[in-house]
């Protein structure tokens, strides 16, 4: 008896509904079959399959595919794609339909062209590794475009050999060109669903415009270098970590304002020992650039000096090399293929402790994203959002304070401006009971200077403070 007839005619009534509605209508019908329909499609696949290619279909009566099609009482549109199925998993990988059944019909649907064009390019094998790895990925993770990008990575990537060591040149090139990678990239670009998936929404607890928010998924998707400047405590070191957890990439965050010695933190050490002779200790940062889905924060940038520029420029153009002069034999480490650098700076006279950022190094990154305070209504909604626990008329008091400080340190009035990080602060004790007046004397009026007396920072900031709890 036909499949179709089995089901009572459910199938067939499932395909129509969602083949007249949409092509995407029809994948959200598969996605709530049950299991016991799902194996039944997969019979079919392996009998539309069968009888097309082997003109089997004649055993049913039929003279043509037509014929035979239309005898299933199948929309040809649906036809077409179960032998598509067969001929990709079937034939070309040598998959049984068990194997099939694992894998799950709307996954085999989703990577169904990614597989094509990994066979024709590649070779099953890199196909036959791409499917086991996406086995391990559920439908939703396999829409995001950053999850194809790790399974292509993956796949193309040769098998895994012991590291080597640093005691000879390592010329090791990336496991795949670039140019070859990228073009199985734009197939799958479309594949996905324009603008659905291929980059992640802003994260809900953080201001920030959608222009800024795709200028830096961009930048993780191309593996390109983007520059953040911006005041202290606008949230540029919390951006990249939003940015890490959006894209599933690990975060590896340097402060060059911390590095005593920038080239022992950026290359290694060598330390001596009588039993072992001289042995070099590659660093954190040299072992970190290797890891593929990466992002590098170079934390403070200007907060470093000549030298450290030098031993940053092949990384940030087009060589991707970082030279470990101080190993036996020189070796050089590659970066990895999807590796992504951000950068963070502070301008202005404020900040002492930074120099001007070398034009060489600017040059290299690719974008420049300015950073400034929210506005005042989306920083108030901030507040709230991260302490729920205050009021409202607390929170629009906090940023009207900052707002006024803010433009009068614009002027020169003030040695710095009140930055966001220090209004949470503020918001934290309110949320555990302290008085605003109470809060604000510690973390906000104490970090200004009171040396001058009635010329002070911190005298002035007070009589500012004296405009909002006297009216």
């Amino acid at each position: 008896m036909l499949f179709a007839q089995h089901q009572g005619g459910c199938f067939v009534s499932l395909i129509r509904q969602s083949v007249a509605a949409s092509e995407a209508a029809f994948l959200q019908t598969f996605s709530v079959l049950g299991s016991e329909l799902e194996e039944r499609v997969f019979e079919l696949v392996d009998r539309v399959y069968r009888a097309v290619e082997q003109e089997s279909f004649r055993h049913w009566g039929c003279s043509s595919r037509e014929q035979f099609r239309q005898r299933l009482q199948i929309p040809k549109a649906e036809f077409d794609e179960l032998l598509r199925l067969g001929k990709t998993y079937l034939f070309k990988l040598q998959w049984t339909v068990p194997q099939l059944r694992r894998l799950g019909l709307r996954r085999a649907r989703m990577l169904r062209l990614s597989v094509e064009r990994l066979d024709r390019r590649h070779g099953s094998a890199v196909a036959n590794r791409f499917l086991h790895l996406a086995m391990q990925r559920t439908c939703c993770e396999l829409e995001s475009k950053y999850e194809i990008d790790s399974l292509l990575s993956e796949s193309l990537a040769p098998a895994p050999s012991p590291a080597p060591t640093l005691t000879t040149p390592s010329t090791v090139e990336p496991p795949c060109p670039a140019a070859q990678l990228a073009h199985v990239r734009s197939d799958l670009l479309r594949q996905i669903a324009i603008g659905k998936n291929r980059f992640p929404p802003p994260p809900a607890d953080f201001i920030i415009s959608p222009q800024a928010w795709l200028q830096l998924t961009f930048a993780v998707q191309t593996a390109s270098q983007l520059l953040m400047i911006g005041p202290a405590g606008s949230g540029k070191t919390e951006l990249a970590a939003q940015l890490a957890q959006a894209t599933g990439r690990r975060l590896q965050s340097f402060s060059f304002g911390a590095m005593s010695d920038p080239r022992t933190s950026l290359i290694g050490t060598t330390h001596f020992s009588p039993e072992t002779g001289t042995v070099f200790f590659s660093s954190r940062f040299a072992n970190a650039i290797q890891q593929p889905r990466t992002i590098i924060l170079l934390d403070e940038l200007n907060r470093t000096d000549r030298e450290t520029f030098n031993m940053l420029m092949p990384l940030l153009d087009g060589q991707k090399y970082l030279a470990m002069d101080e190993a036996r034999n020189s070796p050089i480490i590659r970066v990895a293929e999807d590796l992504c650098f951000l950068g963070t700076m502070n301008v202005g006279p404020q900040y002492t402790a930074t120099s001007a950022l070398d034009a060489a190094i600017r040059d290299r990154f690719h974008s420049v994203l300015r950073i400034h305070y929210p506005p005042p209504a989306e920083e108030s909604l901030l507040l709230r959002k991260r302490h729920p626990g205050i009021s409202q008329k607390d929170a629009e008091m906090l940023v009207k304070i900052a707002g006024k400080q803010r433009a009068l340190s614009r002027d020169g009035e003030f040695e710095f401006a009140i930055s966001t990080r220090m209004l949470l602060a503020t918001c934290l004790q309110l949320e555990y009971g302290i008085r605003l007046a109470e809060a604000i004397e510690f973390t906000l009026t104490s970090h200004f200077s009171d040396e001058g007396g009635l010329a002070s920072d911190q005298t002035r900031f007070r009589q500012l403070l004296q405009q909002f709890f006297t009216s």
